[in-house]
């Protein structure tokens, strides 16, 4: 009886640390999905973005062809939901 509630226990604290990071995972990548687009609404390109943020090139592309469709406002908020939904396809 007191291993399944020390389990429980544990599992709880496993799954609130998971969520954790991947709220904070979430926030660094809208903070990116920001500095990307304020890059966009001054016209540089995903080249000189990724090179200026010391990002990799094909994450700044990623970011760059989902922003396309939310052009010239760029939420990236919405930007953000898309490329989830788009690795979420690719997941599959």
């Amino acid at each position: 009886m007191l291993l399944e509630e020390y389990n429980e226990k544990e599992t709880r604290k496993y799954l609130r640390r998971e969520a954790w990071e991947e709220g904070v995972l979430a926030g660094m990548e809208r903070k990116l999905i920001d500095q990307v687009c304020r890059m966009l609404r001054r016209g540089m390109e995903a080249e000189g973005i990724a090179e200026e943020l010391e990002e990799e090139l094909d994450v700044i592309r990623e970011i760059c062809q989902a922003a396309q469709e939310f052009a010239p406002d760029y939420d990236s908020r919405l930007i953000q939901k898309r490329i989830q939904k788009e690795e979420e396809i690719i997941e599959f």
